[in-house]
């Protein structure tokens, strides 16, 4: 009669299986199963059935060593076993085979340690986690953009983009002055929302000889000195005609590549910045750079306008960016335009503005002229007579002819200016100083206006961190439950801080637990085991926490 509490009449039996080519391992690598059916069904189609038996002895999976009754050499080409003590469980223990000690001929020992992992793969359960990588199940461009602090090399420019042919096609001279094209005194107004009281002429490169008309018309008129200054200027500042924008603003774009330096990434992070992004660059030193998943679309839309005044300048602002319809704090303002050398004739100058003095000198000395004529005789008596010594009439007389000799003298000067003046080369004004920036832009039109670089990096680096990712996932940094299965084939996750709960024995869980902060990754497609080649496609309609 069996007592109660007396095990001494039970007959154990325990379940034992070698297994060859199971796909698990205790370190990154581990299986994913969506049910027990479907785990049992895997670990024991490994099965060797040589190597299969029932014992009466139990074993203990805690001291992980195991008597076989088979040759060492066969026994080493498994990797894996299951045991079940069925008295005390129906619990399958799913161990790796660590090592096998030869005993004999016929017999060994193996040492093998529990997998916890798989053993209890539909006991444990992660209550609270902070997750450091994962295979995210949303893959969409920009939703992962926290750094990975990887090596990203020397970036590459992929593409220029310029705002518009309006602009870098063609330059225009414009004239500042005080006077309008009726070359009038201007009246003061708004332009470009600024008081203004100047105004502005635009002449293109091929009405030189217009500019030159109007340089001369003014200089003749006395007013050359109304002329401020006169500028190189893109076609943006000129007024609204056909051909050319109807403002003095251009709305343009750049596009996301599709490709890093010839490169098609698989992981979509590949996409954001450092490893692409955009430089909003005026080319004379103020740079910006922008990042494609900051904007509202798959572009960066951006709007140029011209502000017109005697430093002209053109603001550059990207549109819809970083959450705003207008980002001023990435702006970038293009000034520096060369001011043009231009040359007044300086005979012309003077004339037109002692036009009155020049005409009574030459009237003057004509006069004084006649007189000397008539009186050269008198004349030399008289001089003769200003040398003695006669009071009275040598003062009259000397007053006489000294009003005479200096009347002459002061007209003979006066013509002597005029001359001098016919003879002055012309006067530069203005800057003969160039500006390549701008000059060249016929040769060189991205450098001639601001412009956006699209940089990648490299496609030898943009392929290993593709393959990185690939392994790894991304860095996420958040609070949360990991995925067991996000992805088609393979989900990585890592975690700190971690919480386990379930019908788990205490030492399983810690082991379950350093398998999860160390790294651990599940593979749900057995025939591409450990094949990186694969699409590993988000799941769609999948959350992140399983």
């Amino acid at each position: 009669m069996i007592q109660i509490g007396d095990v001494s009449s039970i007959q154990p039996q325990t379940d034992v299986a070698l297994l060859k080519g199971v796909q698990c391992e205790l370190m990154e690598d581990t299986l994913y199963f969506s049910s027990a059916s479907a785990q049992y069904n895997y670990f024991w189609g490994k099965r060797d059935p040589s190597l299969t038996w029932s014992q009466t002895t139990p074993v203990s999976v805690m001291n992980g060593v195991l008597n076989v009754k088979a040759n060492a050499d066969k026994v080493m080409e498994c990797n894996y076993l299951m045991i079940r003590n069925q008295n005390f469980s129906s619990r399958w223990y799913y161990c790796i085979i660590t090592k096998v000690d030869y005993l004999s001929p016929n017999s060994c020992q193996v040492r093998f340690t529990v997998d916890a992992v798989q053993t209890y793969f539909f006991d444990y359960e992660i209550e609270n986690a902070f997750i450091i990588r994962e295979h995210v199940s949303d893959d969409t461009i920009g939703a992962h953009t926290i750094p990975e602090g990887l090596e990203t090399g020397e970036y590459m420019i992929q593409d220029i983009k310029q705002p518009d042919s309006a602009w870098t096609s063609e330059f225009c001279m414009c004239v500042i002055s005080t006077y309008n094209t009726n070359l009038q005194p201007t009246e003061g107004a708004i332009m470009d929302n600024m008081y203004s009281g100047v105004a502005y002429q635009f002449f293109n490169t091929g009405t030189v000889s217009n500019l030159n008309d109007m340089l001369t018309k003014l200089t003749e008129d006395n007013k050359a000195d109304g002329i401020v200054c006169i500028l190189w200027l893109p076609m943006i500042f000129q007024p609204p005609r056909e051909g050319y924008p109807d403002t003095h603003n251009i709305t343009w774009s750049v596009s996301r590549p599709t490709t890093l330096n010839g490169y098609t990434p698989k992981n979509n992070k590949l996409f954001t910045y450092p490893y692409i992004n955009a430089v909003l660059s005026t080319n004379n030193g103020q740079n910006n750079t922008l990042r494609f998943e900051f904007s509202s679309s798959n572009s960066i839309s951006l709007r140029s306008s011209a502000c017109m005044s005697a430093n002209p300048t053109i603001l550059t602002v990207p549109l819809n960016y970083r959450g705003h319809a207008y980002d001023i704090a990435s702006k970038v303002v293009l000034g520096g335009f060369p001011m043009c050398a231009y040359a007044i004739d300086s005979y012309k100058a003077y004339q037109a503005m002692n036009g009155g003095a020049i005409a009574t000198g030459a009237s003057q000395a004509q006069s004084v002229a006649g007189a000397t004529a008539q009186g050269a005789t008198s004349g030399a008596a008289m001089g003769a007579a200003l040398g003695s010594v006669i009071p009275g009439l040598g003062n009259a007389a000397g007053a006489a002819g000294g009003a005479i000799l200096g009347g002459l003298a002061g007209a003979l000067s006066s013509l002597g200016q005029v001359q001098g003046r016919m003879d002055m080369p012309l006067t530069a004004y203005g800057t003969s100083g160039g500006n390549a920036q701008f000059q060249t832009f016929d040769k060189y039109p991205e450098i001639a206006t601001t412009s956006v670089y699209v940089q990648t990096i490299r496609a030898e680096y943009a392929r290993c961190i593709d393959d990185f990712f690939t392994m790894y996932g991304y860095k996420v940094n958040r609070q949360g439950i990991p995925s067991r299965h996000a992805r088609a084939n393979f989900t990585y996750t890592q975690c700190s801080d971690i919480r386990i709960g379930g019908n788990v024995p205490q030492v399983y869980m810690e082991q379950i637990a350093a398998r999860y902060k160390s790294g651990i990754r599940f593979w749900s497609d057995t025939a591409n085991y450990q094949n990186y080649r694969v699409n590993n496609r988000p799941l769609e309609g999948r959350n992140s926490d399983e």
